[in-house]
């Protein structure tokens, strides 16, 4: 536990507010993020979890404009049956009858 100049603290705290309780917990707080950490430990790698070839990955499709995907219902309800979503049929009919209510 973190008592380094934790009685000193608490003495300076007491003489600048007297009236004011601070929680023993704040000031070994504050204590705690006044230390140096020192350097972070390395961890090293096995070599069993060492990549033997390099990643494949084409990240430059991700900044294209993507292509307008459109669907026809019928196509959709099949993905959505394969997908075993059945609730999502209707919820889409409902959606679609608002939207042409609501642009009408």
């Amino acid at each position: 536990m973190l008592t380094d100049g934790y009685q000193r603290s608490r003495r300076l705290v007491r003489k600048r507010s007297p009236t004011v309780f601070i929680p023993p917990i704040v000031v070994l707080n504050i204590l705690a993020r006044q230390r140096d950490p020192g350097p972070p430990v390395t961890i090293l790698t096995p070599a069993a979890l060492t990549l033997r070839h390099a990643p494949i990955a084409d990240c430059a499709r991700y900044d294209q404009p993507q292509e307008n995907h459109l669907m026809e219902r019928t196509q959709l309800f099949d993905l959505m049956g394969e997908l075993k979503l059945y609730g999502m049929k209707d919820a889409f009919d409902e959606i679609m009858a608002t939207r042409r209510q609501t642009s009408a």
